[in-house]
């Protein structure tokens, strides 16, 4: 109870679910960085109801960025403006230009910003840096 949800703490597996209450989780990637509200016998089906939105990132967190456009990954570091939690959206700034522009938390300190987030920052080509023209 309380404890975060590591990588190594939970498989995937199929499972018959009787029990009309019970939310599944459906993936790892639901459940990892997440804590727990309540103890988890080894085995069990993890019931995402019984889990904490616990927030991966933090206010004012230095944060690692991920750019992913096609098969381009750039990686860089950024300060988080608000709290997020795994999939949310936060609005995170470029250290240097202390632009703000919109991120996806994907871990514990970790967000991604893919091309569906770039086409939200129209017009800011200093995202992560200025591109040539």
């Amino acid at each position: 109870r309380g404890q975060r949800i590591g990588e190594g703490d939970v498989a995937l597996r199929e499972v018959v679910v009787t029990d009309g209450s019970l939310i599944a989780a459906a993936s790892v990637e639901e459940v990892v960085g997440r804590a727990v509200t309540r103890n988890f016998r080894e085995g069990e089906a993890i019931d995402a109801g019984a889990l904490d939105h616990a927030a991966l990132v933090k206010r004012n967190d230095l944060v690692e960025v991920r750019a992913v456009v096609g098969a381009i990954v750039v990686t860089t570091r950024a300060r988080a403006r608000e709290d997020g939690a795994l999939g949310q959206k936060v609005a995170v700034s470029n250290l240097s230009s202390r632009e703000v522009f919109t991120a996806v938390v994907v871990g514990p300190g970790a967000v991604r910003v893919g091309e569906a987030e770039l086409a939200d920052e129209r017009g800011n080509e200093s995202l992560i840096g200025r591109q040539e023209r």
